[in-house]
């Protein structure tokens, strides 16, 4: 580390003999402070020892090193580039070990507590040490070019004013949303919900480290990245999304709110509430009915794309989700070519770890927040990802409009049919012909055509569900209905709209603390701006929070329970000390990401920011925010905040690397342009190919059951059951003559067996109420539609998930309570009651007592 040339700062003897004294006076005052800490010990007394014999070398060193003599002589001779490499990668490699042992809870080293509180002071004297010695030896290596450094920050004037002008908007949001946002209550907001899921400080760190290593690594071989420019980012997209499905799809489900606990007599997973209305949707095309029973919804292509999914994995929560998360995780590969696009290849692969590492975090805590994720069977993630894909081709289009006009039909395309997961995406037409009208304002009638056929193209990937879906619904009947559906839920201030056709399925909030809140008449009539305007910043402080807000080492579990109480819906408003300052800090991080963003690829940049803000507007409309409602877009917040983060490491590199880019433009190659009418064409045509899947997932199965009256169907059960069944012909259908009596064939779902008591009394599903004696409970579903089976039994009936069944039981209120069901794949029959009771409607229920010993009176 001696200065060889004046022609740039490097250190000199003086400068590094000041290293080794400093690292010596650190040692002796760690040492003495630990010798002086408690009462006096061998341990104590060896500490002393130690501290001063590792001083006492240091100031050796230092002496040699200021009279240039001994080891400051070897080093003269011998301190090869390679060696100070060799050196330097040590140095990083002891900081950051240090690094994340200083920022570790000692709690977590369990029976080495007390080891590491005395070392602790040691590891922050270690930390700083190695932090100078790799600021000397890159001085030493490369040295410091203050002058061309200088000329750089200048040239970066547009991504610091940008940036400033953000900082000054984010604090202006920040003092309207203390006053807006901190302090709602359930009576002025029912669908608020709390901030995303976190990423960890360590995992920022970890994907900065991949970003920086990539920027250097790419830097020595520029020629090769020219001209194998696209087979790189081919390999890297691809290397990517298998990383991610190999570690999203082992991360194991946890039961929550969506997804039931095993329980007898499968003891298997299975979706519940809006995951369960998705999945029941697809079952119906399993046994050739059509989605939902070919009923009416606004929201059929995850549906569709569940019907695919059972063909390929069969029933198994477990595995049919390792394959949906196995698919969804192309959304970090698609954020990896969103970043490169917009700033560099290595900030784009950067983004994408830190993208894989917070879908972890969302997996494994997904039963504590409000939150949707890869493993749920729920719309919010796979609109992400088709986001994703609109936002990407958005940006490839805005960047050579007249070349790229193509991608922005594609886009088109993406749009519509992310419309039949969450109509929420048709926001981004209107934002497309603004932005059509800036890329053409000197062709208005080529922005005329171009909005027009991104409208083209969405409404033909909708087309095919209108005309084949069996529904005969327009698409503004699409449309209409949730729209109607939400004023009812969301705007009380407004009668409920008479003479609608259509009767959705209503969608309730994923979370039981919000159950016992629907009735949308008791909450504060706020005028409409000002409810929209409240969750619109809602949205926008929810998306924010879950940046890091401890510099500790945590688990995402202890950072959600043990930090700030953000994640909770209706926030007080209280930080911790370290969010008041880590909060702002991030603030100023995402300002100067779009500073960045502008000034590599100008309104490129800023369309991830542009179709975020837009969505989180039309959630504000619909008068929801937080929770689960930000997954579509939240991931937008990770790549502003990446490449503020890229920004300040790069300028700080640059100090040493005076060649460095701290933004460089992306380099693509632009395809050459083909004949206009026959890309017109392949789009339009694609357009309507890729809508046709949709309908099409539900034709491709058999009929399953076929109509049969009620003596059919008893006739049939006696010719499989036999004696079985207990009864004579006669007795079963005088019975099903009766009111409420009711025979019927179907698929059985789900299966579970409660316990006395045991339910959820808040429930909006009645048939989820306690109820006094144990009792299986299924879904069958065929040509009666959907039912909800109560089999009253204190052992659980042996159904397996998915098994054709005939039902012999009475309605009740919103539910059947079965006398028998009977197995059509082995002709095993479960009954409710004893021998020689009595069949009639209503059914004997069982008394028990707090034993669970039950009987029949």
């Amino acid at each position: 580390m001696i200065a060889e040339t004046d022609t740039i700062w490097k250190p000199n003897y003086k400068i590094t003999s000041l290293f080794f004294l400093f690292c010596a006076a650190g040692i002796f005052f760690v040492g003495l402070r630990e010798f002086l800490g408690g009462k006096i010990g061998f341990t104590r007394v060896l500490t002393l020892g130690f501290s001063f014999l590792i001083g006492i070398v240091f100031c050796i060193l230092a002496y040699q090193t200021y009279k240039k003599i001994g080891g400051a002589q070897w080093w003269r001779k011998h301190a090869s580039k390679k060696l100070q490499l060799i050196l330097l990668a040590i140095s990083l490699l002891g900081f950051l070990i240090g690094w994340v042992l200083a920022w570790t809870p000692l709690e977590s080293f369990g029976g080495a507590y007390y080891y590491f509180l005395r070392a602790y002071p040691f590891i922050i004297w270690l930390t700083a040490a190695f932090f100078i010695a790799i600021f000397l030896l890159l001085s030493s290596l490369y040295g410091v070019h203050l002058k061309d450094w200088i000329e750089h920050i200048q040239d970066q004037k547009i991504t610091f004013l940008v940036a400033g002008i953000c900082a000054v908007i984010f604090t202006l949001l920040a003092w309207i949303s203390f006053h807006r946002v901190v302090g709602v209550t359930p009576a002025d907001e029912d669908f608020w919900y709390g901030a995303g899921v976190p990423v960890l400080t360590f995992q920022v760190i970890f994907a900065l480290l991949i970003g920086v290593a990539l920027t250097l690594g790419f830097k020595k071989w520029p020629l090769l990245l020219r001209s194998k420019s696209r087979l790189i980012d081919v390999i890297l997209f691809l290397l990517i999304w298998l990383v991610s499905a190999y570690l999203w799809a082992k991360e194991p489900v946890k039961p929550d709110f969506l997804v039931t606990t095993p329980v007898a007599p499968n003891f298997e997973m299975y979706p519940d509430y809006d995951a369960r209305n998705y999945d029941l949707m697809s079952q119906f095309a399993l046994i050739g009915q059509g989605i939902n029973n070919h009923g009416f919804f606004d929201r059929v292509l995850y549906p569709a794309f569940l019907t695919l999914l059972h063909a390929i994995g069969g029933q198994n929560y477990s595995l049919l989700m390792k394959i949906q998360a196995g698919i969804f995780a192309i959304l970090p590969a698609l954020i990896f070519l969103i970043g490169k696009n917009i700033s560099t290849r290595s900030a784009g692969a950067g983004l994408a770890i830190l993208t894989i590492l917070r879908g972890i975090n969302q997996i494994n805590i997904g039963n504590i927040i409000e939150t949707a994720h890869q493993k749920q069977m729920l719309t919010e993630f796979p609109t992400a990802v088709l986001l994703a894909v609109a936002l990407l081709l958005l940006i490839k289009w805005q960047q050579n409009p007249r070349t790229h006009w193509h991608l922005a039909l594609l886009a088109g395309l993406t749009i519509g049919l992310s419309s039949l997961l969450r109509p929420h995406t048709l926001v981004v037409i209107p934002v497309f012909i603004v932005l059509a009208l800036w890329a053409y304002r000197h062709k208005p009638a080529l922005w005329v055509v171009i909005s027009s056929l991104f409208v083209t193209s969405a409404f033909l990937g909708i087309l095919p569900w209108i005309q084949f879906s069996g529904q005969n619904v327009s698409i503004l009947d699409l449309y209409r209905v949730r729209i109607e559906d939400v004023i009812r839920q969301r705007y009380p201030q407004i009668l409920n709209p008479q003479g609608s056709n259509f009767q959705p399925i209503s969608e309730y909030p994923a979370g039981s603390a919000h159950l016992a809140r629907l009735d949308q008449s008791k909450l504060e009539e706020k005028p409409v701006w000002v409810f929209v305007g409240d969750n619109f910043l809602n949205n926008l402080v929810t998306s924010v929070q879950p940046l890091p807000n401890t510099p500790f080492n945590l688990d995402p579990r202890t950072v959600v329970k043990k930090t700030d109480d953000f994640w909770k819906p209706y926030w007080d408003g209280s930080l911790t000390i370290w969010a008041k300052l880590l909060i702002p800090l991030n603030l100023l991080i995402l300002a100067l990401g779009l500073g960045a963003a502008y000034k590599s690829t100008r309104l490129a940049g800023l369309l991830p920011l542009i179709i975020m803000v837009s969505y989180f507007g039309v959630n504000a409309l619909a008068r929801t925010s937080g929770g689960r409602y930000l997954v579509p877009v939240d991931w937008v917040i990770l790549i502003y905040y990446f490449l503020g983060l890229m920004t300040i490491f790069g300028l700080v590199l640059g100090l040493f690397l005076k060649s460095i880019d701290y933004i460089p433009s992306p380099s693509g190659i632009i395809p050459s342009q083909k004949e206009w009418w026959k890309t017109l064409v392949i789009v339009l045509v694609a357009s309507y190919a890729f809508g046709s899947l949709i309908p099409l997932s539900q034709y491709i199965f058999p009929t399953r059951f076929h109509e049969q009256s009620t003596t059919e169907q008893a006739n049939l059960l006696f010719t499989l059951s036999g004696k079985k069944l207990g009864l004579s012909t006669e007795k079963l259908n005088s019975f099903l003559q009766t009111e409420n009596a009711i025979i019927m064939t179907g698929r059985a779902l789900y299966p579970r067996q409660f316990n006395k008591d045991q339910g959820l009394d808040i429930s909006v599903y009645n048939f989820y109420h306690p109820l006094p004696y144990p009792r299986t409970f299924l879904t069958v579903i065929g040509q009666n539609g959907q039912n909800e089976i109560i089999l009253p039994r204190t052992s659980p009936a042996e159904i397996p998930n998915s098994t054709d069944v005939m039902v012999v039981g009475c309605k009740s209120n919103g539910f059947i309570k079965a006398w028998a069901v009977f197995r059509l794949d082995n002709y095993s029959i479960y009954e409710s009651q004893p021998a020689g009771a009595p069949l009639s409607c209503p059914l004997t229920e069982p008394v028990c007592d707090n034993n669970k010993s039950c009987h029949y009176q």
